[in-house]
């Protein structure tokens, strides 16, 4: 990979919104996690999932200059 194709680094402000998002998310999902221990490993993967998807989302967005962040 060339040093001009590597992505730009996103916007702190950018990574502290989806932090907050996923915060937010895994807080509900930790209530799925407690109150239904037969989905766990479901709910487990669909956590890290969201994660990933958030960030790279936000990364994506970043790089084609169409990350809208809250005033």
């Amino acid at each position: 990979m060339c040093i001009r194709d590597r992505p730009r680094r996103v916007d702190p402000q950018a990574i502290e919104q989806v932090a907050r998002l996923i915060t937010r998310n895994l807080l509900q999902m930790s209530l799925d996690y407690i109150n239904q221990p037969e989905q766990r490993d479901s709910i487990r993967a669909l956590a890290e999932e969201q994660v990933v998807m958030l960030f790279t989302g936000a990364m994506v967005l970043h790089e084609a200059g169409q990350l809208k962040l809250p005033v």
